[in-house]
C-alpha cells in the first residue's frame, strides 16, 4: 500500500510538472485519501481524472477492517493476561484489501466550480482475510485466547458503489465526503469517510 501512495504522488506531481494547459482543455487529475467506517473501519487512496466531458476515472486501493469478527466458536473467549493488560482491546478481526477501477460522471453543482459531485461505480479485485480452523487450548489460564486459529486469504472480485461530493476550495486542495458500499461473496462492508484531495483539481478562473 505505501508504494501504491508513492507512485501516485509522484504520477500526479510530474503530470502536472508537464502540462499547463487549462483544466477544462485537458481534465483534472488528483488524488483523494479517506478515513471511514460503518460496519467497519479503513482508509482509500485513489487516483482521479477527470476529463473535459467530466467523465470521472478512478484507479485505487483500499483497506478495511471489520469491527468485531463474530464467525468464532461459541465459547471462543479472546481474554487472558494480554487482553486485560490492553483493556479488551485485543480483538479478533477480519480485513479485506481491494483494489479496484470505478467510471462516474460529475456534475457542477455551483458556478464557482467549488462543490461538485463525482458519482461513480466500478469493480474491484478484494483479497478478504479471515481466520479459520479454530483449535480450543488445554489449561484453565491464557495470555491471550482459549483458540488457536489460522489466517486464510479468499480473492474475490467486489462492486463498489462510492458516490462522493467534492469541494475544491482552492486550485490544489480541497476536501471529500462520501458514503461507499462494497459488496463480494463474502461480506457487504457500508459506511461513509471524509478526506483530502490533492493536485489540480480545478482552473483558478472558477
Amino acid at each position: 500500500m505505501k508504494k501504491l501512495l508513492f507512485a501516485l504522488l509522484f504520477g500526479v506531481s510530474f503530470a502536472h510538472a508537464q502540462n499547463t494547459e487549462p483544466v477544462a482543455e485537458r481534465g483534472a487529475y488528483y488524488l483523494t485519501s479517506e478515513i471511514g467506517g460503518g460496519n467497519y473501519g479503513g482508509f482509500n487512496i485513489h487516483l482521479n481524472y477527470i476529463t473535459p466531458e467530466n467523465v470521472s476515472i478512478k484507479f485505487g486501493a483500499s483497506s478495511l477492517r471489520a469491527q468485531q469478527y463474530k464467525e468464532v466458536p461459541d465459547d471462543f473467549n479472546y481474554g487472558g493476561a494480554v487482553n486485560v493488560l490492553f483493556l479488551g482491546l485485543g480483538t479478533l478481526t477480519e480485513d479485506t484489501e481491494t483494489y479496484s477501477i470505478s467510471v462516474g460522471k460529475v456534475f457542477p453543482l455551483n458556478q464557482r466550480g467549488t462543490i461538485r459531485a463525482n458519482l461513480s461505480a466500478g469493480l474491484g479485485y478484494s483479497i478478504f482475510t479471515v481466520a479459520e480452523n479454530f483449535t480450543k487450548k488445554d489449561g484453565l489460564f491464557y495470555l491471550d485466547s482459549n483458540y488457536t486459529w489460522e489466517k486464510k486469504d479468499y480473492d474475490m472480485v467486489s462492486l463498489i458503489i462510492n458516490p462522493k461530493l467534492e469541494f475544491p476550495f482552492t486550485r490544489y486542495v480541497g476536501l471529500t465526503l462520501s458514503p461507499e458500499l462494497t459488496i463480494n461473496e463474502k461480506r457487504v462492508y457500508y459506511g461513509a469517510g471524509l478526506g483530502l484531495m490533492v493536485g489540480l483539481l480545478r482552473d483558478k478562473n472558477h
